[in-house]
């Protein structure tokens, strides 16, 4: 499934992913070693930022991925993002609607988002 979503994303050398409640960074480290593309991942736990960095420092892509520890909407954006991707966090930015208007107003007007929501297959 991952790697239909990713293979879904037309993202090249040339484009700017950013990924809200990324963890540990698997996702964008993963669709940069693939695409070249250069991407920013943010989340609020110093611990996992730190394994995302480990993370994009093994896969060779540590030049082209950026890892902020912050809250999303601490994150300054000089420019707009050609793609924006939150799998599985849209509590980082408030619950699902306010996700797509977060990344509406990060991501460019021809940008792409992609938007996981989490659910229980059954009752915990």
């Amino acid at each position: 499934m991952v790697d239909q979503a990713m293979n879904g994303i037309p993202v090249g050398p040339e484009d700017r992913v950013l990924d809200v409640g990324c963890g540990r960074g698997a996702f964008i480290v993963e669709l940069a070693a693939r695409s070249g593309c250069r991407a920013v991942g943010l989340d609020i736990d110093a611990g996992v930022i730190d394994a995302a960095r480990s993370y994009a420092g093994e896969r060779g892509v540590a030049d082209r991925v950026r890892f902020d520890v912050c809250e999303a909407d601490a994150f300054d954006v000089d420019r707009p993002f050609d793609t924006g991707v939150c799998i599985g966090s849209s509590h980082a930015c408030g619950g699902f609607a306010r996700t797509l208007d977060y990344l509406i107003e990060r991501t460019t007007g021809s940008g792409r988002l992609l938007v996981g929501e989490g659910f229980w297959r059954k009752t915990p």
